[in-house]
C-alpha cells in the first residue's frame, strides 16, 4: 500500500514482485519497479484484512539516517528467510499524521491505521518468511506501537556516534537541506519529551542542527529503550561495520530468522558489504567511499569539533545513557 486518502475512501496498492522489493531501495514515491498501482476501496480493504490477515510477528528495523539500516536490510532479504520492506511510505505518512496532530494539542489514537497498514505488510511471498520493516527515521515517534502490535515483536535501534553522523549530514548541500527539513520534526519530540525547549531552532547553523537532530533522536531512542515491556536492542552502526556476520546471527536470533552459519558466511562472501547500498549501480568500493569521507571531514573539521562542543552542556543537563543500554551483541533476545 503507497497511499491512502481517507476522505475519498481509496487506497494507493502496489504490485511488486519479489525481485522488485530487492532491487528497490526504498518503498516510497521513489520506487523505480511498481509493475501496478491499482486504486481500492479503503472500507473493503479493511474488511478484507481483518478476514483474511490475522496479526503475525515482525521485526523492526529503526535507525536514525545513515547509519547502515539499508546495508542491514539487503544482508536479510534471503527469500524463503526474510522479506525487508525498506521505508514503506504508508507508514512514514502515518508518523507524520500523529506528530502533526499531537503538535495541535490532540491525543491521537492511529491503532486502526497501523493495524491495516502492518497487516499488509506482515504478507509474504512464502510462508517460511519473516517479515522485517525498516521504516524511515520519521517513524521513530511510534517505535512503542509497532512493536506492541503483536507479543513477539522486536526491534533493532540503529545509530551512529556524534561526528561521523554529522558527517553525513553535513558533507553534501543536498543533506544539509534534508537536515533542515527534519528540523521541526526533531523540535515536536523533544517538545513531547519536555527537553531542549530553551533551543530556539531558528538559530541553528548547519552545525548545530546537526547537533540537534542527533540529540532529538537519540533522546527519543532512550525513551523507548527504557520501556522494559518493549523487546528492543541498540546497536552502533560502527559495530555493524566492524563486526558484520556477529551482527547478522544477533539480529537473526533477535528477530527469529532461520538463518543458519552457512547462509550468513554465504552473505559475507557475496560483497554486500563492500557495495554501495542505496545505489546498486553504483560501482565506487568501500575503501574509495571511506577514504572521500576522510577528505570531507578534514576539510569540515572545524564544524565537526562544533557539533561535539554544542552537545555538551545539554547531555550534562538531560542526561543521556551513552553508549545507548540493551546493547544487541551484549544483551540476549527475549
Amino acid at each position: 500500500m503507497l497511499h491512502i486518502n481517507a476522505q475519498q475512501d481509496t487506497a494507493d496498492i502496489v504490485t511488486l514482485t519479489r525481485d522488485n522489493y530487492s532491487r528497490s531501495t526504498f518503498l516510497d514515491d521513489r520506487l523505480d519497479h511498481a509493475t501496478d498501482i491499482t486504486s481500492v476501496s479503503l472500507s473493503e480493504l479493511k474488511t478484507a484484512a481483518n478476514q483474511h490477515l490475522p496479526p503475525r510477528q515482525m521485526g523492526f528495523i529503526f535507525h536514525i539516517a545513515f547509519c547502515g539500516s539499508t546495508l542491514l536490510s539487503r544482508c536479510l532479504d534471503q527469500p524463503g528467510i526474510c522479506l525487508p520492506y525498506k521505508e514503506p511510505a504508508i507508514l512514514h505518512a502515518l508518523s507524520h499524521y500523529k506528530r502533526s496532530l499531537e503538535e495541535q494539542g490532540y491525543d491521537i489514537d492511529v491503532n486502526e491505521q497501523l493495524s491495516l497498514c502492518l497487516a499488509l505488510l506482515g504478507r509474504t511471498f512464502s510462508a517460511t518468511e519473516i517479515p522485517v520493516i525498516k521504516p524511515s527515521d520519521t517513524c521513530n515517534n511510534m517505535i512503542g506501537p509497532f512493536i506492541s502490535h503483536h507479543p513477539d515483536n522486536a526491534g533493532l535501534l540503529l545509530y551512529r556516534n556524534l561526528r561521523p553522523y554529522a558527517l553525513s549530514m553535513l558533507e553534501h548541500p543536498s543533506r544539509r537541506g534534508f537536515m533542515r527539513q527534519c528540523l521541526d520534526r526533531g523540535r515536536m519530540d523533544l517538545k513531547r519529551l519536555g527537553i531542549l525547549q530553551e533551543v530556539d531552532t531558528s538559530t541553528l547553523n548547519d552545525a548545530q542542527t546537526a547537533a540537534y537532530l542527533w540529540l532529538s533522536q537519540l533522546y527519543l531512542y532512550q525513551y523507548w529503550l527504557l520501556q522494559p515491556e518493549l523487546n528492543l536492542r541498540s546497536l552502533n552502526a560502527e559495530e555493524f561495520y566492524h563486526q558484520p556476520d556477529n551482527t547478522l546471527q544477533h539480529v537473526a536470533e533477535l528477530f527469529r530468522l532461520n538463518l543458519t552459519q552457512q547462509d550468513i558466511t554465504a552473505i559475507m562472501s557475496s560483497g554486500i558489504m563492500d557495495r554501495d547500498a542505496k545505489d546498486s549501480m553504483s560501482d565506487s568500493s568501500f575503501q574509495s567511499r571511506a577514504a572521500m569521507k576522510k577528505r570531507i571531514a578534514e576539510d569540515i573539521a572545524d564544524e565537526l569539533d562544533e557539533c561535539e562542543a554544542w552537545v555538551k552542556p545539554y547531555i550534562e543537563k538531560y542526561p543521556l545513557d551513552y553508549p545507548l543500554p540493551r546493547n544487541l551483541l551484549k544483551s540476549k533476545s527475549n
